[in-house]
């Protein structure tokens, strides 16, 4: 079931607030108190979203919630370090044995066959939905309860955690220390209902915007090019940057709108889910990207990952004395076995890896020129053309990385970064020989040391180039002009603010304009099939 569809928006969504308000106040049950129930009636919810997949996949994740429930309970119980972190390390292999069964089995015949150069007779694993989020939800749990930083002793509460359905399918991954509380408390947390109703559907109604009319219109041309690519075809340089530039688009506001839905879903039901993203495409370099893209995934790399990896290296360099590769031990290894890891997490292909490599070269590359700039005294802070340079550079790098990430094998990534190089020779599309040609001879034989000829077979049509090229102008307005979601609507004293109209002193404005957006969402579901998210696949 995905949140824009009718099914959702129309009909589960208005059951659920029906009956998670309203049930308790006329449903008692001896023992059951009004907490309890609250969280009953979002389990049957969630557990009802999550099968509607796939009823079979109900008992995956039944069965993951009480391994680590129980096993989390022994954890606590042990008082010695070593029994805990055998407890642990049991723990996290189960748990990244059947993340590695559903994930990674395809991937690792399908190199096994390639390498001995031998046909497996087997069938494919069909990837669970939100397999990867409560995995590593649970993972990050069991350190936690290890640790002495949180324990659960509520099989009910513990379940809602993990299961919560805005959050289930693709994050914002959260962690049980800073949820625990209000899952304790949710009969205290609806009272504000008015204020939880309203601010909660004004951000689910902003994550619509940019899933439906943003994220799926730009898949419309981003999809034809990749496909060409794909193919085989050899894509001009013009028609693989507007490719490129509209995925990268389409995949912010394809995310950054899930997000957005689960938050605004959350709230409705007075549960309050971290930001994911905090205008990410601002960035001035790309350690700044990470604090705001995907922040929640960020966070549990830097806590769960990065750290103990980069003190396994700080251990072994004061073992073995090694104080000259500081810098290759404490960052160039941990960063890009960090991110490594991290783009196999996203999906189990070289392609992922590349990409993971990417954004760990790239860190790296930050904190060197961080070092060089510390050394030499260098500051461009205050400098406005450098950090304009810095965004746009950013933005590049991070566009660059996306290749492997859409494509689908390195032959056809290879292919599509070659395509993104200017030659000499610029090809046009074929369609605009006639008149159009004639028209822009006179202006393009001013251009100096290009070639500029009309016999390209683009994916796209000419109408569809204009159109695309306007949704991409509009995107780099909305990313580098717009307030982020989580400031673009509060509430305070009990009033529903705008803060980008109340300085046009129009804030009544404001709640018109989410009427506007919604139901344009509707009325463009009804023209269209309702897409999956893009990390559906992870």
């Amino acid at each position: 079931m995905l949140f824009n569809s009718y099914l959702f928006i129309l009909l589960f969504l208005p059951l659920v607030i029906s009956f998670y308000y309203l049930s308790p106040s006329f449903i008692k049950f001896k023992n059951l108190s009004k907490n309890n129930c609250y969280i009953i009636i979002l389990l049957i919810a969630s557990f009802f979203f999550y099968g509607y997949w796939n009823p079979k996949y109900i008992f995956l994740i039944t069965g993951s919630i009480l391994f680590n429930f129980f096993l989390a309970k022994k954890i606590s119980y042990k008082e010695e370090y070593k029994s805990k972190k055998k407890l642990l390390i049991i723990g996290i292999l189960f748990n990244l044995f059947l993340l590695g069964y559903f994930k990674y089995s395809n991937f690792f015949i399908e190199n096994i066959e390639i390498i001995f150069d031998k046909s497996i007779n087997w069938e494919k694993i069909v990837l669970p939905i939100a397999i990867s989020f409560f995995t590593f939800q649970q993972i990050a749990y069991l350190v936690d309860v290890s640790n002495n930083k949180t324990k659960e002793y509520s099989l009910l509460n513990y379940s809602i955690f993990v299961s919560f359905f805005p959050q289930l399918i693709a994050g914002p991954i959260v962690y049980h220390a800073e949820m625990k509380k209000q899952y304790e408390n949710l009969s205290f947390l609806k009272n504000n209902f008015n204020n939880n109703i309203t601010l909660g559907v004004c951000i689910f109604v902003i994550g619509l915007f940019k899933k439906v009319i943003i994220a799926d219109s730009l898949s419309i041309y981003a999809d034809p090019i990749f496909l060409s690519n794909e193919q085989g075809n050899n894509l001009v340089f013009i028609e693989s940057w507007i490719g490129i530039l509209s995925y990268t688009f389409q995949m912010y506001f394809d995310f950054s709108g899930y997000s957005d839905m689960a938050i605004g879903l959350a709230k409705i039901f007075g549960i309050n889910l971290p930001f994911n993203f905090n205008s990410p495409f601002k960035s001035r370099n790309i350690i700044e990207f990470w604090k705001k893209w995907h922040i929640t995934l960020s966070r549990f790399i830097n806590d769960y990952l990065f750290t103990n990896i980069a003190m396994f290296f700080l251990r072994f360099s004061m073992v073995k004395k090694l104080n000259n590769f500081n810098f290759l031990l404490s960052i160039l290894l941990p960063v890009l076995i960090t991110f490594s890891l991290s783009g196999l997490w996203h999906g189990a292909s070289w392609n992922f890896l590349l990409w993971g490599t990417l954004h760990g070269m790239y860190i790296v590359i930050c904190y060197s020129w961080g070092i060089i700039c510390k050394k030499f005294d260098l500051v461009f802070s205050n400098n406005n053309i450098y950090n304009i340079f810095s965004i746009i550079l950013t933005f590049i790098s991070v566009t660059l990385a996306f290749v492997p990430f859409r494509t689908q094998s390195m032959d056809s990534a290879l292919s599509f970064y070659n395509s993104l190089i200017p030659t000499k020779d610029i090809i046009l599309p074929n369609e605009l020989v006639g008149y159009w040609q004639n028209y822009f001879e006179n202006f393009l034989n001013y251009i100096p040391y290009f070639r500029f000829n009309f016999e390209g077979n683009y994916a796209l049509k000419v109408f569809q180039i204009q159109d695309c090229s306007i949704f991409i102008i509009l995107s780099f307005m909305i990313v580098w002009v717009f307030q982020n979601s989580n400031n673009f609507v509060k509430i305070e004293k009990n009033k529903l603010i705008f803060p980008q109209f109340q300085r046009f002193k129009i804030n009544g404005f404001g709640i018109y304009f989410i009427y506007i957006l919604f139901f344009y969402c509707l009325l463009s579901l009804a023209n269209i099939k309702p897409s999956p998210y893009l990390y559906f696949q992870f």
